[in-house]
Protein backbone atom coordinates (compact mmCIF):
# COMPACT_ATOMS: atom_id res chain seq x y z
CA UNK A 1 0.00 0.00 0.00
CA UNK A 2 2.65 2.12 0.94
CA UNK A 3 5.87 2.32 -1.24
CA UNK A 4 6.65 5.83 -1.37
CA UNK A 5 8.01 8.69 1.38
CA UNK A 6 9.82 11.57 1.98
CA UNK A 7 11.74 12.32 4.87
CA UNK A 8 12.64 16.04 6.04
CA UNK A 9 14.56 17.30 8.67
CA UNK A 10 12.97 19.60 11.37
CA UNK A 11 14.08 20.76 14.47
CA UNK A 12 16.73 19.90 16.53
CA UNK A 13 15.47 18.68 19.85
CA UNK A 14 17.35 21.11 22.46
CA UNK A 15 17.19 18.79 25.21
CA UNK A 16 19.25 15.95 23.62
CA UNK A 17 21.83 16.34 21.28
CA UNK A 18 22.20 13.07 19.87
CA UNK A 19 18.34 13.47 19.14
CA UNK A 20 16.42 15.14 16.08
CA UNK A 21 12.36 15.73 14.82
CA UNK A 22 12.02 14.11 11.21
CA UNK A 23 9.24 14.27 9.67
CA UNK A 24 8.27 11.33 7.31
CA UNK A 25 5.32 11.84 4.56
CA UNK A 26 3.42 8.77 3.30
CA UNK A 27 2.30 8.64 -0.40
CA UNK A 28 0.07 6.18 -2.25
CA UNK A 29 1.73 4.87 -5.11
CA UNK A 30 -1.03 4.05 -7.40
CA UNK A 31 -2.22 7.95 -7.81
CA UNK A 32 0.43 9.72 -5.78
CA UNK A 33 -1.94 11.18 -3.55
CA UNK A 34 -1.01 12.57 0.56
CA UNK A 35 -2.11 9.30 2.75
CA UNK A 36 -4.43 11.22 5.36
CA UNK A 37 -5.32 11.41 8.89
CA UNK A 38 -4.30 7.77 8.94
CA UNK A 39 -2.68 5.50 11.49
CA UNK A 40 0.59 3.80 10.20
CA UNK A 41 3.27 1.70 11.65
CA UNK A 42 6.86 3.20 11.20
CA UNK A 43 10.07 1.34 11.48
CA UNK A 44 13.29 3.53 10.90
CA UNK A 45 16.45 1.88 10.43
CA UNK A 46 20.18 3.65 10.51
CA UNK A 47 22.07 0.96 7.77
CA UNK A 48 25.44 0.42 7.85
CA UNK A 49 27.31 0.27 4.81
CA UNK A 50 24.97 -0.12 1.84
CA UNK A 51 20.90 0.52 0.82
CA UNK A 52 20.61 -3.03 2.43
CA UNK A 53 23.41 -3.08 5.21
CA UNK A 54 22.84 -4.31 8.34
CA UNK A 55 21.12 -1.86 11.18
CA UNK A 56 22.89 -0.31 13.22
CA UNK A 57 20.46 1.44 15.02
CA UNK A 58 16.25 0.95 14.48
CA UNK A 59 13.05 1.98 16.57
CA UNK A 60 9.31 1.33 15.79
CA UNK A 61 6.51 4.04 16.10
CA UNK A 62 3.22 4.30 15.60
CA UNK A 63 2.02 7.65 14.47
CA UNK A 64 -1.35 9.50 12.31
CA UNK A 65 -0.52 11.33 9.56
CA UNK A 66 -1.69 14.89 9.22
CA UNK A 67 -3.91 16.20 6.93
CA UNK A 68 -0.41 16.67 4.66
CA UNK A 69 0.47 12.72 5.35
CA UNK A 70 3.16 13.90 7.37
CA UNK A 71 3.97 11.80 10.32
CA UNK A 72 6.55 13.76 13.03
CA UNK A 73 8.80 11.38 14.85
CA UNK A 74 12.00 11.94 17.32
CA UNK A 75 15.14 9.78 16.31
CA UNK A 76 17.19 9.33 19.25
CA UNK A 77 20.99 8.29 17.67
CA UNK A 78 22.69 7.87 21.28
CA UNK A 79 25.00 5.36 20.87
CA UNK A 80 25.99 5.38 17.17
CA UNK A 81 29.73 5.88 16.07
CA UNK A 82 29.26 8.47 12.48
CA UNK A 83 32.73 7.48 11.79
CA UNK A 84 32.21 3.88 11.28
CA UNK A 85 29.71 5.29 8.16
CA UNK A 86 28.58 5.51 5.59
CA UNK A 87 24.82 5.05 6.49
CA UNK A 88 22.09 5.15 5.23
CA UNK A 89 18.33 5.66 6.94
CA UNK A 90 15.82 3.46 5.75
CA UNK A 91 11.75 3.75 6.06
CA UNK A 92 9.49 1.13 6.45
CA UNK A 93 5.94 2.00 6.43
CA UNK A 94 3.50 -1.02 7.37
CA UNK A 95 5.95 -3.56 6.52
CA UNK A 96 6.76 -2.41 3.38
CA UNK A 97 10.48 -0.40 2.43
CA UNK A 98 9.52 2.82 1.55
CA UNK A 99 12.38 3.98 0.75
CA UNK A 100 16.63 4.59 1.60
CA UNK A 101 18.57 7.46 1.77
CA UNK A 102 21.93 8.66 2.48
CA UNK A 103 22.72 10.04 5.28
CA UNK A 104 26.26 12.39 5.66
CA UNK A 105 28.85 11.24 8.22
CA UNK A 106 27.01 13.72 10.63
CA UNK A 107 23.70 14.14 10.27
CA UNK A 108 22.87 17.44 8.97
CA UNK A 109 19.64 17.85 11.43
CA UNK A 110 22.24 17.78 14.34
CA UNK A 111 24.41 20.97 13.19
CA UNK A 112 22.87 24.28 13.43
CA UNK A 113 23.80 24.91 9.50
CA UNK A 114 23.46 22.16 7.43
CA UNK A 115 26.30 20.35 5.50
CA UNK A 116 27.85 20.94 1.90
CA UNK A 117 25.28 23.34 1.25
CA UNK A 118 22.70 21.17 1.45
CA UNK A 119 19.32 22.90 3.06
CA UNK A 120 17.46 22.43 6.57
CA UNK A 121 14.30 23.46 7.92
CA UNK A 122 16.09 26.00 10.13
CA UNK A 123 17.68 26.97 7.50
CA UNK A 124 14.45 27.61 5.02
CA UNK A 125 12.32 29.57 7.70
CA UNK A 126 11.56 33.26 6.40
CA UNK A 127 10.66 35.11 3.87
CA UNK A 128 12.52 34.94 0.27
CA UNK A 129 12.35 37.11 -2.67
CA UNK A 130 13.17 35.83 -6.29
CA UNK A 131 16.32 37.74 -7.00
CA UNK A 132 15.61 40.45 -10.04
CA UNK A 133 11.84 40.54 -8.76
CA UNK A 134 9.98 42.40 -6.74
CA UNK A 135 6.95 40.32 -7.45
CA UNK A 136 7.75 36.51 -6.51
CA UNK A 137 8.04 35.82 -3.04
CA UNK A 138 8.56 32.43 -0.64
CA UNK A 139 7.32 32.26 2.68
CA UNK A 140 8.21 29.60 4.85
CA UNK A 141 7.20 29.18 8.15
CA UNK A 142 8.09 27.05 11.18
CA UNK A 143 5.06 24.86 11.51
CA UNK A 144 5.48 23.22 8.17
CA UNK A 145 3.16 25.51 6.23
CA UNK A 146 4.05 27.82 3.04
CA UNK A 147 3.10 30.42 0.83
CA UNK A 148 3.77 31.61 -2.66
CA UNK A 149 2.97 35.17 -3.13
CA UNK A 150 2.56 37.23 -6.69
CA UNK A 151 2.02 41.06 -5.87
CA UNK A 152 1.61 43.49 -8.62
CA UNK A 153 3.38 46.30 -10.42
CA UNK A 154 1.25 48.59 -7.67
CA UNK A 155 3.21 46.45 -4.83
CA UNK A 156 -0.74 45.11 -3.87
CA UNK A 157 -1.02 41.28 -3.41
CA UNK A 158 -2.37 39.72 -6.49
CA UNK A 159 -2.67 36.40 -6.05
CA UNK A 160 -1.73 33.62 -3.90
CA UNK A 161 -0.86 29.53 -3.14
CA UNK A 162 -0.24 28.18 0.29
CA UNK A 163 1.23 24.72 0.94
CA UNK A 164 2.65 22.18 3.22
CA UNK A 165 6.31 21.49 2.86
CA UNK A 166 9.02 18.64 3.40
CA UNK A 167 12.53 18.40 2.87
CA UNK A 168 14.12 15.42 2.36
CA UNK A 169 18.12 14.41 3.27
CA UNK A 170 19.18 15.65 -0.41
CA UNK A 171 17.74 19.33 0.28
CA UNK A 172 14.86 18.40 -2.03
CA UNK A 173 11.41 20.94 -1.14
CA UNK A 174 8.42 19.23 -1.06
CA UNK A 175 5.48 21.35 -1.92
CA UNK A 176 1.97 20.22 -1.03
CA UNK A 177 -1.21 21.97 -2.19
CA UNK A 178 -3.14 22.48 1.04
CA UNK A 179 -6.47 22.85 0.07
CA UNK A 180 -6.66 20.39 -3.30
CA UNK A 181 -6.71 16.98 -1.98
CA UNK A 182 -3.53 16.51 -0.84
CA UNK A 183 -2.08 16.89 -4.22
CA UNK A 184 2.00 17.25 -4.63
CA UNK A 185 3.63 19.92 -6.42
CA UNK A 186 6.76 18.46 -8.47
CA UNK A 187 9.93 18.62 -5.46
CA UNK A 188 12.02 21.35 -6.20
CA UNK A 189 16.10 21.36 -5.43
CA UNK A 190 17.40 23.59 -3.13
CA UNK A 191 21.05 24.73 -2.66
CA UNK A 192 22.76 27.71 -0.30
CA UNK A 193 24.33 30.20 -1.63
CA UNK A 194 25.32 32.21 1.92
CA UNK A 195 23.89 32.44 4.50
CA UNK A 196 21.04 34.29 2.70
CA UNK A 197 20.63 33.60 -0.41
CA UNK A 198 19.71 29.94 -2.35
CA UNK A 199 19.12 28.45 -5.53
CA UNK A 200 15.64 27.17 -6.02
CA UNK A 201 13.99 25.19 -8.40
CA UNK A 202 12.49 22.09 -10.50
CA UNK A 203 15.85 22.32 -12.76
CA UNK A 204 18.99 25.28 -12.66
CA UNK A 205 16.49 26.63 -10.24
CA UNK A 206 17.09 30.69 -9.62
CA UNK A 207 18.57 32.64 -6.89
CA UNK A 208 16.66 33.78 -3.56
CA UNK A 209 17.43 36.40 -1.20
CA UNK A 210 16.28 36.46 2.59
CA UNK A 211 14.46 39.29 3.30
Amino acid sequence: MFIGAALSCATLVAQAPTAMSYQVMVVNPKNHHIMQNQEVNIRMELRKGSKSGSAAWSHDYTATTSQAGVCTLSLDFAGVNWNDGPYYLATIVNGEEAGVSPVNAVPYALQAMSLGGVVTKDYLVGTWKKDGSNSYFYIFREDGTARLEYYGYDGRLYEYYDYEYSIDVSGHLFLIERYDDGYTCPNMHVKIISENRMLMGTYDGYSYTRQ
